[in-house]
């Protein structure tokens, strides 16, 4: 029998006794009892019932008598009690069914967490990854926007499902890189199946999967143990210049302005995450470019 049926049943109180023995040791029986104790512990206002009536009375006799009226307070008191045990109900199963567990990060920002199986997770700037904790142990699935490094636990089948394509491996290191259309993923370790489309490639170490819009190729190079960006480092190989300075905005939170730059023109290269005067010269002085720092905003001009 599903959660949900044990919980329905134990509302409707149908429960047998070996059902209801079984559903004693689960966690949401435990979180429905203590849900039924914050209830009980809502009272209502004391009702002096006879001082409350012989009120009434001398109301009635003063107003006209046009219909009897039947006065029963109760009946509110046992209307706000339903509905707040209808919301309090309502919003635990939302939460314990529905809502998947949301990890993200903010412009110049990194982070890392662990996965329900110890699986490593590190979130690169403007990153966010989703997913359902409390069927994990039955479905290793998560849905990735913008870039990540995973250290994959060996066990049942590793989903990372992006918009521009999917990757799926049983134990492994690897990168994934999803944003607007490009989609690139890295294997640092094991075997890694990628879906692009119709077609799908089986990477083993230091292979990269490269795709932008509909096109993608296959290359192989020696790669370090981790990408760069988790050692503060963002690196480049021929990707158009519009993708450069939209990571040196995540990294560094600042807003850049161009003129008079063609954007498409490809770009191989790095700048550093922590000293933005440097990191700035990295991508404009090959360009024969040049910029200055307004506050939060980069103006970047032709010399």
């Amino acid at each position: 029998m599903k959660k949900e049926e044990y919980i329905q049943k134990w509302l409707d109180n149908t429960l047998s006794e070996q059902e209801f023995k079984e559903f004693r040791k689960t966690d949401d029986y435990k979180n429905l009892v203590k849900l039924d104790r914050h209830l009980q512990a809502f009272r209502a206002p004391e009702y002096k019932e006879e001082s409350e009536y012989s009120y009434l009375q001398e109301q009635l006799k003063e107003a006209p008598k046009q219909r009897q009226i039947r006065f029963n307070p109760w009946n509110s008191i046992y209307k706000v009690a339903a509905t707040l045990l209808l919301v309090l109900l309502s919003a635990y199963l939302y939460y314990n069914y529905t809502a998947e567990d949301v990890k993200s990060t903010y412009t110049a920002e990194h982070s890392n967490f662990l996965l329900p199986d110890s699986s490593k997770v590190w979130l690169n700037a403007v990153s966010e990854v989703s997913y359902d904790a409390k069927n994990w142990d039955e479905e290793r699935t998560l849905s990735l926007k913008g870039e990540a490094f995973f250290d994959v636990e060996k066990g049942i089948q590793f989903d990372v499902r992006t918009k521009n394509g999917n990757v799926k491996v049983l134990g492994t290191e690897f990168n994934v890189l999803a944003r607007n259309d490009i989609f690139e993923v890295s294997c640092y370790e094991g075997s890694v199946k990628v879906s692009f489309g119709d077609d799908i490639k089986v990477l083993k170490p230091g292979d990269i999967f490269k795709a932008q819009k509909s096109n993608y190729q296959l290359i192989h190079k020696s790669l370090s143990t981790t990408p760069s960006w988790m050692n503060q480092i963002s690196s480049f190989s021929s990707i158009p210049y519009q993708y450069v300075l939209e990571e040196f905005e995540r990294q560094y939170d600042v807003t850049i302005d161009t003129k008079d730059i063609n954007k498409k023109t490809l770009f191989s290269g790095s700048f550093s995450h922590d000293d933005i005067n440097l990191a700035l010269k990295s991508i404009t002085e090959p360009l024969h470019l040049s910029f200055v720092i307004k506050g939060k905003k980069v103006i970047i001009n032709r010399d």
